[in-house]
C-alpha cells in the first residue's frame, strides 16, 4: 500500500477519492445505525455532498477514453444525483421504504460497483491499495 500515486495526481482525482471514501464509510454506517436520529440525518446529508461530489468531480477523470474523454463508469456518475435526489425527495415525503431503497441503490451502484473497477491492475487505486 502506497500513498504516493494518490500525492502525484491531479487535485480532482485527489478530491474525487477523499468524497468517496467518504461517502462509502459514512453510507455504510448509516446502512447499520438506527434510522430517523439527529445522528442518523446529520450523516445523511455530510453523505449526500461527499455523493455529489463525487459524482460531479467524475467527470473531471478522463483516464479511461472510450467516448469523447468519457467511459462506461460515467454513466453511473450522471445517474447517481438522480438516485440521491429521489432519496431525498421520498425522506421528505415520507415514503421512509422508497428512501431507504434509493439511498441502498445509490450507494451499492454510485460506489460500489465503481469502487470493484478501480482496483482493476493499472488504475490509480489498484496502485495505491495493492502497491
Amino acid at each position: 500500500m502506497s500513498i504516493e500515486p494518490l500525492l502525484n495526481s491531479t487535485v480532482i482525482i485527489q478530491l474525487h477519492i477523499v468524497c468517496a471514501v467518504v461517502a462509502t464509510i459514512l453510507g455504510a454506517v448509516s446502512l447499520l445505525l438506527k434510522k430517523g436520529t439527529i445522528f442518523h440525518k446529520s450523516i445523511g446529508y455530510i453523505w449526500v455532498t461527499a455523493m455529489l461530489i463525487t459524482a460531479l468531480s467524475s467527470f473531471g477523470i478522463h483516464s479511461i477514453n472510450m467516448f469523447a474523454g468519457f467511459s462506461l463508469i460515467h454513466i453511473l456518475s450522471f445517474l447517481s444525483p438522480f438516485g440521491v435526489l429521489a432519496a431525498l425527495h421520498a425522506a421528505r415525503s415520507g415514503h421512509i421504504r422508497e428512501h431507504r431503497s434509493a439511498m441502498r441503490l445509490t450507494w451499492f451502484w454510485g460506489l460500489l460497483v465503481p469502487g470493484v473497477f478501480t482496483l482493476l491492475p493499472g488504475r490509480l487505486m489498484n496502485m495505491v491499495v495493492l502497491g
